[in-house]
Order: C-alpha cells, then structure tokens, then sequence
C-alpha cells in the first residue's frame, strides 16, 4: 500500500508488487526479494523469519506511518 496509492493501477501479482515496490525504494530491493523469496519457500528455521521481521519489519513500520500518518 506504500506504493500503490502513488500508480495508476492494483494488482495482487506478488511479483509485480514486489518490482513496484523497488522501483520506489531501490536501496531496499535485497530485502523485498528476500521476503518475496520467503513467500515461494517459507524458511523452517524460526529464527531466519525473525530477523528478517526484526530489520525489515520494523523498517517497513516506520515508512508506513511516515507515508500513512504525513
């Protein structure tokens, strides 16, 4: 929802919303390939998931409210 508000069309292609939302934040494309590779194959290891929820996610909090509550 971060981006999509700021281009003309909707999808719930994860892959295009994955490349829209690179277009926007380029330096955080590692990470969002890392999450879109989490939803093909869901790691088992708890701790992986953690961490990324603990750098990315909270990252990903922080724009929201900055985007959303601006």
């Amino acid at each position: 929802m971060m981006c999509m508000w700021r281009v003309d069309f909707y999808t719930m292609e994860t892959e295009k919303l994955v490349n829209m939302f690179i277009s926007f934040y380029p330096d955080k494309e590692k990470e969002m390939r890392d999450l879109y590779e989490f939803e093909k194959n869901p790691p088992s290891s708890k701790e992986e998931i953690l961490a990324m929820f603990d750098s990315f996610g909270k990252w990903l909090m922080e724009q929201d409210k900055r985007v959303f509550n601006s």
